[in-house]
């Protein structure tokens, strides 16, 4: 909420772009700040995990698009702060960032769905966790490797 703030408080010098780059970070941050404190309220509710999780992505690919914008990297001249143009291009470069986001976060549950599915065995009613970092179902006990070699001698 903190950085929220300073966002809306900092001083642009009359350029409009700033300001229009400025205020749709500050959307972002407290939509996420929204969902963080409507999750201490609604535990386990999926809509509020993925909106708190994309917004804090959009966050971070945001404030970086500001700084291609603002002050571009390879020492060229900056984005024309008078052209209205750039407004509408970057707003929609806004829906690409946060759509990214959502692309990500997608991503990540679909993989985590993969190998939680691959790890659980069900037997009747009890559901069993592998535990074995990668797992597998289709390997053979012979192939699987043990964390101790065997030794052909016996401990005395």
């Amino acid at each position: 909420i903190l950085a929220g703030l300073l966002f809306c408080f900092h001083d642009y010098s009359d350029a409009v772009l700033d300001q229009h780059l400025h205020s749709l970070l500050a959307m972002a941050i407290f939509a996420g700040a929204l969902c963080a404190l409507l999750e201490v309220f609604l535990r386990d509710h999926i809509v509020l995990e993925i909106f708190r999780t994309s917004s804090f992505l959009l966050q971070g690919s945001w404030l970086w698009q500001i700084g291609f914008v603002l002050s571009p990297p390879w020492g060229g001249p900056g984005w024309d702060q008078t052209d209205p143009s750039n407004l509408s291009f970057l707003t929609m470069c806004f829906c690409w960032h946060y759509l990214g986001a959502l692309a990500v976060v997608a991503s990540n549950s679909a993989a985590s769905r993969c190998c939680n599915e691959s790890c659980q065995l069900k037997f009747g009613d009890i559901d069993v966790e592998l535990d074995c970092g990668l797992c597998l179902r289709g390997r053979t006990k012979g192939s699987r490797g043990s964390l101790l070699p065997e030794s052909s001698f016996e401990d005395k």
